[in-house]
């Protein structure tokens, strides 16, 4: 066998894009022309979202909560003008830009974490920075110190002007491409197999965090990232508690049900699916409830389609809950957009409530658009589920192996 050169092991990774050149291309003609319609000459987009969705980068740490020392003014930039992205980063990710983001991304390494005068100065000489500038103000990243720091410097730098302009990107990314919906699609199916991984190993006697180890494993096995939060996972009381709990050490007890609300995520696109199980057959009562839940879940699938207004769906929702009598028991019931995820969250912009615990939703005439992807929360106070939903006239469903009912594990 050949020993490996010291030079074969320091060069870089082939590059690996999770989208062809040319969709990244059309994201970022399709950004531009946003930019046109509403006057912005350059974003200067920070959130780990935005800046995977045009360029593929990602990383483990942002360092949004790191030292003050290390002030997080790293990011994209974009002008309506040019077919460039410049990314500006810190020398720890200089190699890595190189093999993970689109070849086509200019490059700027900053020489010292605290120097703004490098960023402004960067894009002043690109003449990036003469007019109206967007920032993320909607993102986590950077704090608001941060934000505040970047926007006072273009103004500095010359610009007319440093509004918010997170809309931007999140309206962009709400309809998914063919390629995005496999993605999700994708999640899904390894979602499945780290479920089945939990129902064949998961045993009383077991920590939640070791249940909740057994569900990460399989999913990871399957192919699947680490998702963007850690999920809620609870049993016993705590699980009839609710709330976004997260697992625990305490041990869980034959006679006992338990909750898993993960996401499986493939390339970073997150499907949502929540059940719960028992050890050994639950009371007669809670399985009726629960069985309820299961048929909503197929009522939302054969009624779901392109074009249909949250009002309509809404009053069909309704209609159905109140004929199997369980309206009145309600939490929250309604959907959000899914898609891209990074810590610390999956959820994403676009919501719709069909009532939660003291009120029906309110008048809602927006539509429910081809390819948007969301997930679908029926949650009532004597049980609940969630699924992942593709707005299209077939398979509107992302399956799952469990129906939505309480599993047994015998």
């Amino acid at each position: 066998m050949t020993e490996p050169t010291f030079e074969a092991l320091h060069q870089l990774p082939q590059r690996d894009l999770p989208f062809s050149l040319e969709e990244f291309s059309e994201r970022l003609l399709s950004v531009r022309k946003r930019m046109a319609d509403e006057n912005f000459d350059m974003l200067y987009l920070t959130s780990p979202e935005s800046m995977y969705y045009l360029t593929g980068f990602k990383a483990c740490w942002y360092g949004a909560q790191g030292p003050s020392s290390w002030p997080q003014y790293y990011g994209i930039a974009v002008h309506r003008d040019h077919d460039k992205i410049i990314h500006i980063d810190i020398p720890a990710e200089s190699n890595y830009i190189d093999y993970i983001s689109i070849p086509t991304v200019d490059k700027r390494i900053i020489p010292k974490r605290a120097d703004l005068s490098f960023i402004v100065d960067t894009l002043k000489n690109e003449g990036w920075l003469k007019g109206k500038v967007g920032m993320e103000f909607g993102s986590y990243r950077p704090n608001r110190v941060v934000s505040e720091q970047l926007q006072s410097a273009f103004l500095g730098g010359g610009s007319s002007g440093v509004v918010d302009a997170t809309h931007i990107l999140r309206q962009q990314r709400r309809i998914k491409s063919p390629q995005e919906i496999i993605y999700h699609e994708t999640a899904g199916e390894i979602l499945d197999a780290g479920y089945r991984a939990l129902v064949n190993e998961a045993r009383p006697g077991m920590t939640e965090m070791e249940a909740f180890g057994i569900l990460n494993l399989g999913m990871h096995k399957a192919g699947g990232d680490q998702c963007a939060m850690p999920y809620s996972f609870a049993s016993g009381s705590r699980a009839i508690a609710g709330g976004h709990c997260l697992p625990s050490n305490k041990v869980m007890q034959k006679g006992e049900i338990f909750g898993a609300d993960p996401c499986g995520s493939y390339h970073q696109y997150h499907t949502n699916v929540c059940r719960v199980f028992s050890f050994g057959e639950p009371p007669k009562e809670m399985m009726d409830q629960y069985n309820l839940i299961a048929k909503a879940i197929k009522h939302v699938e054969n009624i779901i389609r392109p074009g249909m207004s949250v009002n309509e769906f809404a009053k069909d929702m309704r209609e159905f809950y109140k004929e199997v009598g369980i309206w009145d028991q309600r939490n929250w019931v309604g959907g959000y957009e899914m898609g891209i995820g990074f810590a610390p969250d999956w959820v994403g912009e676009w919501e719709f409530t069909l009532g939660n615990f003291t009120e029906e939703g309110s008048f809602d005439e927006r539509t429910l658009d081809e390819n948007f992807v969301c997930n679908f929360e029926n949650v009532f106070s004597a049980g609940g589920a969630i699924d992942t939903l593709i707005i299209r006239d077939e398979k509107p469903l992302i399956p799952s192996f469990l129906d939505g009912s309480i599993y047994v594990i015998e």
